[in-house]
């Protein structure tokens, strides 16, 4: 998918979940677990169930979305922690949403439905989908105003909105007015006391231009001055961080980037720790070239 159409998906998502929310939804609001399965019961859902799911290509599966006679079943894996297990209901609920507003509407590379899974522009909308059914962007657009936009609100909206800290953050930095970026840093497990890039997400807003990591490898020290700092004392840091200082290209080329004020913030505990990194590009960090 082009960098223009990843854009589009935010977007795609918000007008899917309002039309089947105009067709289906609860005339009041309503806790996640009790919203859910109504919009799965309305689009043909006829039980959901939760156990230890186990899929041949990874060993594991976080939810399925079975057929069964003129309707569907949805499993989802009881040994995730809850709000993946909502979150994965939500993702589910997302395919079937496709199949029934977007097929034919002029995106019909998102089959929905059996087999749809192994589609990655689909699975992109699914993710988005659930984003908008649990942390929709008003009622969380006015939450994030609240608590404040900073990267120590994402723990307070997670418990609020009962979604992870990894999908609340990712909300966070696609909801923010300003062009931002987003990093996941977790242990690398080949070299011991080094972090890696697992992914980075920027949002929409027109910024200034990155070059966004997604290798793993950090060979070259590829990694923010303050990340260490926040995995080591799990708290926040406000620090003079730079973007990449250097960053190997290809073989040997190197691309210096200007510094961008930066938060770090670390979850989780042993194998399970990551720090996240909300880079906020249109503030220039004086004194560092």
């Amino acid at each position: 998918m082009a960098q223009d159409d990843r854009n589009l998906v935010p977007d795609a998502a918000l007008a899917i979940v309002a039309r089947a929310l105009n067709d289906y939804g609860p005339s009041s609001p309503e806790e996640s677990s009790v919203f859910l399965p109504k919009i799965a019961q309305a689009l043909g859902v006829e039980r959901i169930i939760r156990r230890p799911l186990q899929c041949s290509a990874s060993g594991t599966a976080d939810g399925m979305l079975v057929p069964k006679g003129d309707g569907y079943v949805i499993a989802i894996n009881d040994n995730a922690p809850q709000s993946r297990q909502m979150y994965s209901l939500a993702h589910e609920i997302g395919h079937l949403m496709i199949q029934r507003y977007a097929f034919g509407q002029g995106t019909s590379k998102f089959r929905g439905g059996p087999g749809s899974h192994q589609d990655r522009d689909e699975e992109r909308l699914c993710e988005a989908i659930a984003a908008e059914l649990l942390m929709p962007r008003e009622v969380f657009g006015k939450r994030l105003n609240t608590v404040g936009q900073k990267l120590s609100s994402v723990p307070i909206l997670a418990n609020e909105f009962k979604t992870s800290i990894t999908s609340t953050a990712i909300r966070y930095n696609e909801l923010l007015p300003t062009a931002s970026l987003l990093v996941k840093w977790s242990t690398n497990r080949q070299r011991q006391g080094w972090l890696r890039s697992d992914w980075a997400i920027r949002n929409k807003v027109v910024g200034p231009y990155v070059q966004i990591p997604h290798h793993r490898n950090q060979e070259n020290g590829d990694i923010f001055e303050g990340v260490n700092r926040a995995w080591s004392i799990s708290e926040m840091k406000t620090t003079s961080e730079t973007l990449m200082l250097s960053r190997r290209i290809g073989s040997s080329n190197y691309l210096e980037f200007p510094g961008f004020r930066t938060e770090s913030m670390a979850f989780g505990r042993g194998l399970n720790r990551f720090v996240l990194s909300a880079v906020y590009l249109e503030e220039m960090q004086s004194g560092i070239s």
